[in-house]
């Protein structure tokens, strides 16, 4: 272990490349005083045009001004 090296470049970039922080975008929706029905439902719609545009989640978030 102490030779142990860690790419962290390419662990942010897996790690943003999937739908992980849909349920940070939720949990944020919720928060804001969102139906929990309703923020999960959104965030299933920004991940459906997330991978349709193969694009990030965040990106889409972003766009549809959600983050």
């Amino acid at each position: 272990l102490e030779t142990i090296q860690f790419n962290t470049k390419k662990m942010e970039k897996v790690a943003n490349s999937g739908y992980l922080n849909a349920t940070m975008i939720l949990e944020n929706l919720v928060n804001k005083g969102m139906a929990f029905r309703d923020a999960h439902h959104l965030v299933g719609e920004l991940v459906a045009k997330a991978i349709e545009k193969n694009c990030s989640l965040e990106q889409i978030a972003k766009e549809e001004g959600k983050i």
